[in-house]
């Protein structure tokens, strides 16, 4: 688990480690004025020291390059490409009889073998999505046209079905179909129904175009009935066609979708780093970029308001708010670039920033959250209803990367971490007159802070509590929020003799420290910037009268 703590972060770098992750490597030894002096330990680290350990998935730590000021960038991504929320053409069926006492010539009744044509057109068919949306065209890559005729018609009937409005893409040729209907019976026996199925007509390669009536087309009989001898035609028999579009599929719909609400962004992304960073820091500019793409044909409304962040399990939960979610971002449509039977999009690219300007965005990382939450939906055709759209299945798709940039410009309040320097064993202090706990400070963060120190066993026991709390004062820091002068102590903590027999004792002194940005920048809308290069520097000795023997 990584240890965001103070010796790896915002200067509370100092004593952010524990006994047995301090880098003695790194520390100096140096006398302490007195008739003796033990030094504990000597520590030292710049912002710029921890850039490289701070890798968490897909946190990154970067430093800006003209003023060394540190980013915390976290990224994550989506992609959508289910067109049939927006559009779903389903298989189309649609059944129509003949009326053949007013279609057929010669007119009925004919009672001699011979020949009559039947000829009517079926108009004000239906072609309909499951949504009802209005469609203008479509472009068919897949799926066939079925057809199947029945009736009681004594003789044998050849149709021809023409499609007006299904057509060969590069020849505008309508799609014919050609069927066979036979029904044996003679006048002398009881009617039969008989149906026949038509060899299916592929597809692939031609267009359905709608342009008059929303949603309808037209198909164009002709048929030829054979009576045979004993058998006759009477105009009152039945004669039905079922026709179906099925197994469809699609290079590009044309229409009038209307609006949709789809969700096409369901991630969450944890935040590791406040995890373990604790409570009281709120950050001043974060920001949220979203760089989307849009290959749909179809404007699009981006809505963030369920975006949110909470602790990883539901609670302390923010959600986004402002003028972001109130007046919705557009995103552009795409534009066809070549048509069927080879289909090329041109997608628009759209970037949308969420900052404290537009949004409570600042509220949402106020809690110190672990869990951001992506749930982003679009809504089609946000502001005109009545516009053409298009989706290219299998090609038209929202694709967006996800920036989540935070700057360190921060306030603190009471923020608090914890660290420890080992006592080993315990020292061995039997030859005492008086001791005390030195510490020496060089602070270049922007914060002022309260140290507090206690002597603990190896069970985190507290033997002792030093009771002079150590004040760290601020830096000097300009308008702008920089540092411009460090700032430090030299402290002399004397130890009674309950403290003295507590470093025998002892295997670690327990150091807390609490941060705050300096009172003088006690405004909510003041933030103070923490720089790759500021250090804090921290020594901490024992010295007095006394005798150790290591």
């Amino acid at each position: 688990m990584k240890k965001f703590v103070l010796i790896t972060f915002l200067g509370a770098l100092i004593v952010g480690c524990d006994s047995d992750e301090l880098d003695f490597d790194n520390v100096k030894v140096q006398p302490i004025t007195g008739d003796y002096g033990f030094p504990l330990g000597e520590v030292t680290y710049t912002m710029r020291e921890l850039i490289d350990q701070q890798q968490d998935g897909e946190l990154s730590l970067q430093e800006d390059s003209s003023t060394s000021l540190l980013f915390l960038l976290y990224q994550e991504s989506f992609d959508y490409d289910v067109q049939n929320d927006f559009v779903d053409v389903g298989d189309i069926n649609n059944s129509r009889p003949v009326n053949l006492a007013s279609n057929a010539t010669p007119a009925p009744p004919i009672t001699t073998p011979g020949t009559i044509t039947i000829a009517t057109p079926f108009t004000n068919l239906t072609y309909e999505p499951q949504g009802g949306e209005e469609i203008d065209s479509l472009f068919h890559s897949g799926g066939e046209i079925n057809v199947t005729v029945r009736g009681d018609l004594q003789g044998d009937l050849s149709y021809t079905l023409t499609f007006n409005n299904t057509v060969d893409i590069d020849t505008e040729s309508p799609l014919v179909i050609v069927g066979q209907y036979s029904n044996p019976r003679l006048d002398t026996e009881p009617p039969v129904t008989v149906s026949a199925d038509a060899t299916p007509a592929l597809l692939d390669g031609n267009k359905t175009i709608l342009p008059d009536v929303q949603n309808e087309f037209s198909i164009d009989l002709s048929a030829s009935l054979t009576l045979g001898a004993g058998q006759t035609f009477a105009g009152t028999e039945t004669l039905e066609f079922d026709i179906t579009y099925a197994n469809q599929t699609f290079s590009l719909i044309y229409g009038k979708f209307g609006r949709d609400t789809v969700q096409v962004g369901n991630q969450t992304l944890d935040i590791d780093f406040f995890e373990d960073s604790g409570n009281g820091i709120f950050f001043g500019n974060p920001t949220i970029t979203f760089n989307i793409n849009n290959s749909f044909g179809i404007p699009i409304g981006m809505d963030f308001s369920t975006m949110f962040s909470d602790n990883g399990a539901g609670s302390a939960q923010t959600f986004l708010s402002g003028d972001i979610t109130d007046d919705l971002p557009d995103i552009n449509p795409g534009t066809v670039a070549t048509f069927p039977p080879t289909v090329t999009i041109n997608q628009t690219n759209t970037i949308t920033e969420i900052n404290s300007g537009n949004s409570n965005i600042v509220d949402l990382f106020s809690t110190s959250p672990t869990r951001f939450g992506f749930d982003v939906t679009a809504i089609s055709n946000p502001t005109e209803l009545n516009v053409s759209n298009f989706v290219a299945p299998g090609s038209s798709e929202l694709d967006a990367t996800i920036d989540v940039l935070i700057p360190m410009e921060i306030r603190l309040e009471d923020f608090e971490q914890t660290g420890s320097l080992s006592l080993g064993t315990g020292l061995d202090v039997t030859s005492v007159d008086s001791a005390f706990i030195r510490v020496v400070t060089v602070n270049e963060l922007p914060f002022s802070g309260v140290l507090a120190l206690e002597i603990q066993d190896a069970d985190s026991n507290t033997l002792h509590t030093v009771t002079d709390n150590l004040v760290l004062n601020a830096p000097f820091i300009n308008i702008d929020g920089f540092v411009t002068d460090p700032n430090g102590i030299s402290a002399d903590v004397p130890l009674n003799a309950t403290g003295i027999d507590a470093l025998s004792k002892g295997s670690h002194i327990l150091l807390t420290l609490t941060l705050n940005t300096p009172s003088s920048l006690n405004s909510r809308d003041i933030f103070v910037k923490v720089l790759a290069d500021y250090r804090l520097q921290i020594k901490i000795g024992i010295g007095g009268t006394l005798k150790i023997d290591l």
